[in-house]
């Protein structure tokens, strides 16, 4: 019985076109893969890193508006409490007026109607 080894092949294998093209296709695309990612790892980084960017602008906009939301809440708050105690004030000064104006109608005076005390409200 004869004894077959792959060793004994190569010798024929070199010489075959098939085989070569073969190695050196094999040999070209591991090449351009190793290429195409050392390539395309910056390409991910840089749009990792600009992701990042975008992120860090993006929560610095979110502080921003929250801080100006917290300062506007704070101002109406003032505006809110100011505009009671001005309510309290001007229904005081109503019914004093009105009273004042009663008594002078009373002791015989023409007496006009006050003033509005304040401008009527635009929405």
């Amino acid at each position: 019985m004869h004894h077959h080894s792959w060793a004994s092949d190569l010798p024929d294998a070199a010489n075959n076109p098939v085989v070569v093209w073969t190695v050196v296709a094999c040999a070209c695309i591991t090449a351009i893969i190793l290429a195409f990612a050392k390539l395309v790892s910056p390409v991910g980084e840089a749009l990792e890193q600009r992701r990042q960017i975008k992120q860090r602008a993006e929560d610095a906009r979110i502080r921003d508006l929250s801080e100006q939301v917290d300062h506007l809440a704070g101002r109406v708050y003032t505006l809110e409490t100011n505009a009671t105690r001005q309510d309290r004030y001007l229904l005081e000064h109503a019914k004093w007026d009105h009273e004042m104006q009663m008594a002078a109608i009373n002791a015989g005076l023409e007496v006009p109607d006050p003033p509005p005390l304040r401008a009527p409200f635009e929405l």
